[in-house]
């Protein structure tokens, strides 16, 4: 799997960017086919946004979708956390789908799930009788 890590507005250290590799390392559990990962650093300079000074993006390029996430926070480190979260989730869902789409693990139906938690020596509640009204 290949990272490539860009920043704007500021540079990026050697240290950020083996952390980088390092946290990114988890997603192949999720995917073992990714190709590539683009990791997009972006500062804020407003003062007015100082708990969303740093944005980070990530886009994840494999043989499937292309799968995105982004996040802000005040330092690098928490945002960078947080979109992975975020990515982490999304690839999950996405090995979920498609593990019940192409039938490898099919999931219990509602009815199923139910049958087994009634206790049989219950009498089935029957619905109340409708009486016929007769016009005269």
């Amino acid at each position: 799997m290949d990272v490539v890590v860009n920043g704007r507005h500021f540079e990026v250290s050697d240290r950020f960017r083996a952390h980088v590799e390092e946290k990114l390392g988890r997603l192949e559990k999720h995917d073992h086919r990714l190709i590539r990962v683009e990791v997009e650093l972006a500062m804020e300079r407003n003062p007015r946004l100082q708990d969303k000074a740093v944005r980070v993006e990530l886009t994840a390029f494999s043989k499937g979708p292309v799968i995105r996430a982004e996040a802000a926070a005040e330092d690098k480190m928490t945002a960078l956390d947080r979109a992975l979260d975020k990515m982490a989730a999304q690839m999950r869902r996405a090995a979920d789908r498609k593990r019940v789409h192409r039938g490898k693990h099919t999931p219990v139906s509602v009815s199923q799930a139910l049958a087994g938690s009634v206790a049989d020596d219950s009498a089935p509640v029957e619905p109340p009788e409708e009486t016929s009204r007769q016009v005269a």
